[in-house]
């Protein structure tokens, strides 16, 4: 009996855990709006509750809800997972894609495409090598490489979480001017990806004016290229949007 409730004390001590790394993640999101920050803590919040949610699997695996909570724990950890390795590989093709689409091919517009490719084949690697039986050498560099694809993965883990957390929770702060970064005209017009942005940032400056009555000044950036008849941020300020006169 006295174990039961040790162990029930430290669970509920645990339990405390997830609400303080989420409010934790919520100071930070409030503080910065948008950030690497909100996106690491936003996961640790997940962490936290998988383990929490595991935990107490193991100590009552009689209880009712034990199942659930072995659910709710591998949903966390499968989410964490594919997030991080097999979405990551999709949102790189797809960006590729998206980018071939909305801009002229060069090799950055590539980039995406060529980190997929390569984390395929350092995934590929150790199959090649165990059924070929050949160049035992390369084991320690793919060991190497592994660690470094982790990292990476990590990183890009947090940066596409501080991203949809900033889609999910926008900014409540009213702000005074919004910034547009330019990018390459296609034959002196402005390119759908670029026009993405302009919608972007009029429908964010709409949505103030309506709700606080006050409209932000928006700053469109861009040098000219040598190949741009116009500057891009005049090709900007005049390109066609649905949510302008909002």
């Amino acid at each position: 009996m006295r174990g039961e409730r040790t162990m029930t004390h430290y669970l509920f001590t645990i339990a405390l855990l997830p609400p303080a790394v989420f409010a934790l993640f919520w100071a930070v999101k409030r503080k910065k709006h948008t950030g690497m920050a909100a996106g690491f803590w936003f996961d640790m919040f997940l962490v936290t509750l998988g383990v929490c949610a595991l935990l107490a699997a193991l100590a009552y695996p009689d209880s009712a809800a034990s199942f659930l909570f072995l659910v709710c724990a591998a949903l966390v950890f499968a989410f964490l997972l594919l997030f991080g390795v097999y979405i990551l590989l999709g949102l790189l093709l797809w960006n590729t894609v998206q980018m071939l689409k909305r801009e002229r091919p060069s090799l950055k517009h590539m980039l995406t495409l060529i980190l997929a490719l390569a984390i395929l084949a350092l995934m590929a690697l150790p199959w090649v090598l165990g059924k070929s039986g050949l160049f035992p050498w390369l084991y320690p560099l793919w060991m190497a490489l592994l660690g470094t694809a982790v990292f990476f993965a990590l990183h890009s883990l947090v940066f596409l979480t501080a991203f949809y957390v900033g889609k999910w929770f926008p900014p409540r702060k009213r702000v005074d001017y919004i910034v547009v970064l330019g990018s390459g005209l296609i034959d002196g017009k402005v390119p759908p990806l670029l026009a993405g942005r302009v919608d972007a940032a009029l429908r964010y400056a709409a949505r103030q004016k309506r709700k606080t009555g006050r409209e932000p000044c928006l700053i469109m950036s861009g040098g000219q290229g040598a190949d741009e008849p116009r500057p891009e941020a005049e090709a900007m300020r005049v390109c066609p949007s649905r949510f302008r006169g909002q």
